[in-house]
């Protein structure tokens, strides 16, 4: 069941700093990776390339389709990745100051202190992997799962996780969510 901290820290990771959270879930088009010439700006055209790199790291049974499974490994990978890029002193745990150069700069630094403290479940000033692997959850790793699985058969397929973004539900706007196969739905809530 999730608590009421565990949606606060969901919701504000996810409205506020999303970019803090992307390389534990690159398939947003905020992800600063995807900046492949590093210019600031992400266009379509990165978003397209990173992604066909990313699929077949992502597939490691190399069938054609990611599983959730799959997904869920290589999300806690690239947490552990990100952590480790944040501690700068690599002492194992992260201050304030090393997750705060973590976010992006039009992020506002209020909401990362915030998030920071929701996440410092222990309280003593530091994150430690763990704490920081909390941020997103399994419930945000299962919505983003079921965003990219379009034709709602469980797995992604290499043209899924290519879809564009915009076709994709996206949280906090549209309603529209892409039907599954036996329900019969238009796609509209």
């Amino acid at each position: 069941m999730l608590t009421r901290k565990s949606l606060l820290i969901a919701g504000l990771a996810l409205a506020s700093v999303l970019p803090l959270t992307a390389a534990a879930f690159p398939h947003y088009p905020h992800n600063p990776d995807y900046d492949l010439n590093g210019d600031g700006q992400i266009t379509q055209e990165e978003v397209q390339a990173a992604r066909a790199a990313e699929f077949p790291k992502i597939d490691t049974d190399g069938n054609g389709f990611i599983s959730f499974a799959e997904l869920q490994t290589w999300a806690d990978m690239q947490k552990t990745t990100r952590f480790n890029k944040l501690d700068t002193d690599a002492n194992g745990s992260l201050t304030e100051a090393e997750f705060l150069a973590g976010k992006p700069k039009n992020a506002p630094t209020d909401v990362g202190v915030r998030i920071f403290k929701l996440l410092d479940a222990d309280g003593n000033g530091s994150l430690s992997l763990a704490e920081f692997k909390t941020m997103g959850g399994l419930d945000n790793l299962i919505l983003q799962f079921a965003r990219l699985d379009i034709d709602g058969d469980s797995q992604i397929s290499q043209s899924e996780y290519m879809t564009p973004p915009a076709k994709h539900y996206r949280h906090g706007g549209s309603t529209d969510v892409p039907p599954s196969p036996s329900s019969g739905q238009t796609g509209r809530r």
